[in-house]
């Protein structure tokens, strides 16, 4: 009796069976690969935010505006129990006039969201054009001697969502300060904390000619 070629329903099912085990196992690498693609890309883009918040915040000092007495920058050291790295930054700044108002003080810090405050957290930019000494204080104090403190979230706009820390410093000429009163410094080192990772931007800035 002649026997017919081909294959058994039982090794059809183990070819069909073994093709989906290779095909399977061939894909696991790609979709590892591609969200590993769209976790890198997740990360690129909040770096890019930061950079973002920390060339505003250069930008805005290099726009100051020299007049009268008083100290045009001026950066105050904090550390809290929420809010570990919490620096304040106070410029005496022209970028009003591009939206034709007057100079006004600019002021940087961060907000959170812990115990009685419902406000977004993230790093807040305050703009208070123009400024006038309140009768009987030194008009040498200027506007950069105002309490942050009193600074109200609602006044204010988000530049960096989430952020959590906002370190400053300053070189004078001879060394890195945390606390500085006076006329604009030469250089600038700003550290910002978002998700735990701090990203830290350095620059020069404008030197002040004196007659």
């Amino acid at each position: 009796m002649r026997r017919h070629e081909g294959f058994t329903l039982i090794e059809i099912l183990l070819a069909v069976g073994l093709t989906g085990i290779i095909a399977v196992a061939s894909l696991v690498p790609l979709v590892f690969t591609v969200q590993s693609l769209e976790t890198v890309q997740k990360g690129w883009g909040k770096d890019v935010k930061v950079m973002e918040a920390a060339e505003r915040i250069f930008r805005d000092t290099r726009n100051f505006a020299q007049c009268g007495p008083f100290p045009v920058f001026r950066i105050v050291h904090k550390e809290g129990l929420t809010i570990r790295e919490d620096d304040r930054l106070l410029i005496w700044s022209a970028a009003p006039v591009k939206e034709n108002r007057a100079p006004g003080l600019v002021v940087y810090k961060i907000v959170s969201s812990s115990g009685l405050n419902k406000y977004k957290p993230g790093l807040y930019r305050w703009e208070l054009p123009g400024w006038r000494p309140a009768d009987g204080s030194d008009k040498e104090t200027g506007p950069t001697a105002l309490d942050t403190d009193n600074l109200r979230p609602e006044d204010g706009k988000m530049v960096l969502k989430d952020a959590e820390g906002l370190r400053l410093s300053v070189w004078s000429g001879e060394s890195w300060s945390d606390e500085y009163t006076g006329e604009l410094p030469k250089a600038m080192r700003i550290t910002i904390t978002l998700n735990g990772r701090k990203q830290v931007y350095e620059d020069s800035l404008p030197t002040i000619l004196k007659e």
